[in-house]
C-alpha cells in the first residue's frame, strides 16, 4: 500500500475531516472520483494503495494518524486492512445486488449467455433471488460465497475450472487480482463493481463515522495532579523550600509527558497541576483508559506516588470538576495509589499504574541503612516511624553534616548524598551562600517516610511504635 499525494478537492479549504481510501489503484480512483462532491463538506481524501502485505503494513502506519475513517472497496480487502490493527474506524463498500444486475446487463450485451456463469464473493441465496427476479435460470450458475479465510488464489481455481469443464462461458468476480489472472490465462472474465449509488452511500457512513469519531476524541478531557502531602506536618507553600523544590521536579517531569500528546500543563496551586487534554490524547497515556497516567513513571523516577484524578466532559468546567472529585477519591485509603477516573456524576472507576514501573521503588539496602543512621543521628535515635515525625529542619542536612554522621570525608559524604538521591531517599535542595563567599553548600532532605516504604521496621522499632 503505497500513498499518494493527499487529494484537495478545494484550494485553501479547511478539512473538517480525513478520509483514508485504502485498496487497489482502480478501486481507489473510482471511489475518490465519487466521493469529489464531499470536498464541499469538509472532506479530505488521502490515497493508499494496498499492494504487498508487508509494504502494506509499512505504509499504513504512516498514515494511520492522519486519517479519521478508512473506506474499503470489498469485503476481503476490509478483513486484511483489519489485521493491520487500524486505530480509526473503517468500512467496506458492499457487494449489492445492484453490482450483480450490472455485472449481468453488460455480459448479455456482449452476447453470453448468462445463465451459464460463475459469481464469486455472493451467497446462493443471493444470486438465486437475483435471478427469480430477473426471470431466469440459476441452475448451471457456480457461485463461491465470501470466505475470509479463502485466498484469492482459490477464486481464480474456481473459475478457472468451471471454464476449463465447459460449464461456464464467463467469470463475473469482484478481485482485481482474480481479473488479471484470469485474463492472462484467457479465461473470459468480467468485475463486478459497485455502482456509484452504493458508493455515494458508503462514503456518507463514512463521513458520519468519522464525525463521530471526531466528536468522541475532540471530548475534553482534565487531569488534576496532587502533589502527596509531606508526611511531618511542614507548611506547602513558598516558606517551605524543599516542598518547592518538589513541586518544581515534579513540574519538569510534568511537561515531558504532556509534550508528547500536545496537552497544556498549568499550576493550579503550589501542590496541584491541571492537564488539560482531548479524549483522544488521555486515551494514548493510558492505555485506552485502562491504566492510570504518569503513576508509575514518577514512581520510578521521581519516587513519589502523585494523586490523580481524571475528568471527562463536553466543556472544560464539567471535565475539570470531576478531575478535582477524581483527586479526592485517589486520596482516600479505598483507592490503594490508583488513579481515579470520574466521568458522570455519581460514578468512577480506578486506574491502576501500569507496567514493570508500576512496583513501588526500592531502594539498596545499603542506601536504606545509610538513610536509617542518618535520620536516626538527626533525631536523637528516636524511630522512623511516619507518626514520630519532627520538624524539616532536622532532616535537612548538609556534606559536613553527612560526614561527621558516618565518619567519612567529605568527598565521600557528597558521593553517598548523591546516591540517596538517586535512590529516592532524598531531595536536593538550594545551596546554601556561604558566609566568606566562597562555593555554596549544597543541602539535601532526608526522605524519612520511605523508610516505611521500602523496608519493614526492625524489631525494635516495631515495639516502640506499638508502645507508643
Amino acid at each position: 500500500m503505497s500513498a499518494e499525494a493527499p487529494h484537495d478537492h478545494l484550494a485553501g479549504a479547511v478539512h473538517e475531516v480525513t478520509i483514508g481510501v485504502f485498496g487497489p489503484k482502480v478501486a481507489v480512483r473510482q471511489l475518490m472520483q465519487v466521493g469529489q462532491p464531499l470536498a464541499d463538506s469538509g472532506v479530505r481524501f488521502i490515497a493508499g494503495i494496498m499492494g504487498d502485505p508487508a509494504e502494506s503494513a509499512e505504509q499504513f502506519e504512516r498514515l494511520a494518524d492522519r486519517v479519521h475513517v478508512a473506506v474499503l472497496p470489498g469485503p476481503w480487502h476490509h478483513d486484511q486492512f483489519r489485521t493491520l490493527g487500524p486505530p480509526v474506524p473503517s468500512i467496506a463498500v458492499p457487494l449489492t445486488a445492484e453490482s450483480l444486475y450490472v455485472g449481468l446487463l453488460r455480459a448479455q450485451r456482449a452476447g453470453v449467455d448468462i445463465e451459464r456463469v460463475s459469481i464469486d464473493s455472493m451467497t446462493r441465496a443471493d444470486v438465486a433471488e437475483a435471478y427469480e427476479e430477473l426471470g431466469l435460470s440459476d441452475r448451471q450458475v457456480e457461485v463461491m460465497p465470501y470466505d475470509f479465510c479463502a485466498r484469492p488464489a482459490d477464486y481464480h481455481d474456481f473459475h478457472r475450472s468451471h471454464h476449463t469443464g465447459g460449464r461456464t462461458m464467463l467469470a463475473l468476480t469482484t478481485f482485481f487480482e482474480v481479473l488479471r489472472e484470469l485474463e492472462a490465462d484467457d479465461v473470459p472474465v468480467a468485475r463486478m463493481r459497485p455502482t456509484r449509488q452504493t458508493v455515494r452511500r458508503t462514503l456518507s457512513t463514512a463521513l458520519l463515522l468519522a464525525r463521530g469519531s471526531r466528536l468522541h476524541d475532540n471530548q475534553i478531557a482534565m487531569v488534576a495532579v496532587q502533589l502527596p502531602p509531606t508526611g511531618d506536618g511542614t507548611p506547602e507553600g513558598p516558606s517551605n523550600y524543599w516542598f518547592q523544590e518538589l513541586a518544581l521536579s515534579v513540574h519538569r517531569f510534568l511537561l515531558d509527558e504532556v509534550r508528547r500528546i500536545g496537552a497544556i500543563l498549568r499550576p493550579r496551586s503550589d501542590s496541584r497541576f491541571m492537564i488539560t487534554t482531548t479524549r483522544g490524547g488521555l486515551e494514548e497515556i493510558t492505555g485506552g483508559l485502562t491504566t492510570a497516567p504518569f503513576l508509575a513513571r514518577c514512581r520510578a523516577e521521581l519516587g513519589i506516588d502523585l494523586r490523580i484524578g481524571v475528568g471527562l466532559g463536553t466543556t472544560a468546567q464539567e471535565a475539570e470538576r470531576q478531575a478535582l472529585t477524581g483527586v479526592d477519591i485517589a486520596a482516600t485509603p479505598a483507592a490503594h495509589g490508583h488513579a481515579a477516573l470520574v466521568d458522570g456524576p455519581g460514578g468512577h472507576r480506578l486506574l491502576p499504574p501500569a507496567g514493570p514501573e508500576a512496583t513501588p521503588i526500592t531502594a539498596d539496602d545499603r542506601a536504606v541503612e545509610v538513610l536509617r543512621t542518618l535520620v536516626a543521628a538527626r533525631r536523637g535515635g528516636r524511630s522512623t516511624g511516619t507518626a514520630r515525625l519532627q520538624r524539616t529542619a532536622d532532616l535537612i542536612v548538609g556534606v559536613d553534616d553527612v560526614a561527621g554522621i558516618l565518619d567519612v570525608t567529605p568527598r565521600s559524604a557528597r558521593r553517598i548524598a548523591k546516591t540517596l538521591v538517586e535512590a529516592g531517599l532524598a531531595w536536593p535542595t538550594t545551596p546554601l551562600r556561604s558566609p566568606s563567599g566562597g562555593r555554596p553548600r549544597q543541602q539535601f532532605r532526608l526522605l524519612a517516610e520511605k523508610l516505611t516504604t521500602t523496608e519493614a521496621p526492625v524489631r525494635g522499632e516495631e515495639s516502640n511504635d506499638r508502645a507508643g
